[in-house]
């Protein structure tokens, strides 16, 4: 019976053994799960912070950007504004060619009123 009682403790030791070494290995496997799902959850943590990020940016960027309208509209005015400048300039430009011709059509007339008097002049010595 002693003999009986040694082989069924053997083999009672023997099992704890195995469920001893299975646990151990189903805590490894459970540990590198917890591990690659703590890798993939800073993973995804990183890609939401990235997505946010690039959805901030481009937020701000269509709020930075001017309304077309807006810029329609100045750019229109600063048509207008540009004709009307262009249009000064040129009557400016004109009312000096007028003044520029009367002034030399003035030294003209003293011209042939100075040359006539030489003329004159020669012509009576």
């Amino acid at each position: 019976m002693a003999e009986e009682l040694g082989g069924v403790l053997r083999e009672v030791s023997g099992l704890l053994q195995r469920l001893t070494e299975q646990n151990d290995a189903t805590m490894r496997r459970r540990e590198e799960e917890r591990s690659r799902l703590d890798a993939n959850r800073e993973q995804r943590e990183a890609q939401r912070a990235r997505m946010e990020e690039a959805s901030n940016r481009l937020r701000s960027s269509i709020l930075e950007r001017p309304d077309p309208k807006k810029q329609a509209e100045e750019f229109r005015s600063r048509m207008e504004e540009s004709r009307a400048l262009n249009a000064k300039h040129r009557e400016e430009d004109s009312q000096f060619r007028q003044k520029l011709l009367l002034e030399i059509e003035r030294h003209n007339q003293l011209l042939e009123t100075l040359i006539s008097k030489l003329v004159a002049g020669t012509v009576d010595s």
